[in-house]
């Protein structure tokens, strides 16, 4: 069961999240994001009219990159969580290591995985691609082009990952 998530406009404000972002939760360390950071960057030198920003949430476990286009959080409340992930465009799992968030999915989030993970690669393929996955930085580019430009896409991946996570949860 999920928490009931706070109030947006607060949590916004608190945290000066964008309108449009990719986000991340769990721990931030470099190791952990596997490029997600350099990737996300020449996503952004490739597509200079997208708005989208990464925010991320979650304890820092190594030095912020700064760049004008990644937030950070830091630890957040669980009704802040809650609300942070209703409010993203795009929910990123970039972990060689991890499950596919079922919070994310249950929110009806698109997402995109590492499929370098085989555990995140096979989810995508039995929720009927409710998670795109990439292998290196040109599909990461691709299918972030894809996620950020299709609003339909975004709403049928979000269906999907909701039927998925209700018959499998």
């Amino acid at each position: 069961e999920l928490s009931a998530p706070s109030d947006w406009a607060v949590t916004q404000e608190k945290y000066n999240l964008p309108d449009e972002y990719m986000l991340y939760v769990g721990r931030v360390d470099q190791g952990k994001l596997n490029n997600v950071y350099t990737y996300f960057l020449n996503y952004k030198k490739v597509y200079p009219n997208s708005d989208l920003k990464f925010v991320l949430v979650g304890k820092q476990y190594s030095d912020p990159f700064n760049h004008p286009d990644i937030i950070y959080t830091n630890f957040v409340e669980e009704q802040e969580k809650i609300s942070i992930i209703q409010h993203a465009k795009i929910v990123i799992n970039p972990s060689l290591y991890e499950s596919l968030s079922l919070e994310a999915m249950a929110l009806k989030k698109a997402m995109l995985v590492n499929g370098n993970c085989n555990v995140l690669k096979e989810h995508c393929h039995k929720s009927n691609n409710a998670a795109l996955y990439y292998t290196n930085e040109k599909s990461f580019i691709d299918k972030l082009h894809m996620l950020d430009s299709s609003t339909n896409l975004r709403l049928e991946m979000g269906e999907k990952g909701y039927s998925y996570v209700n018959s499998h949860y």
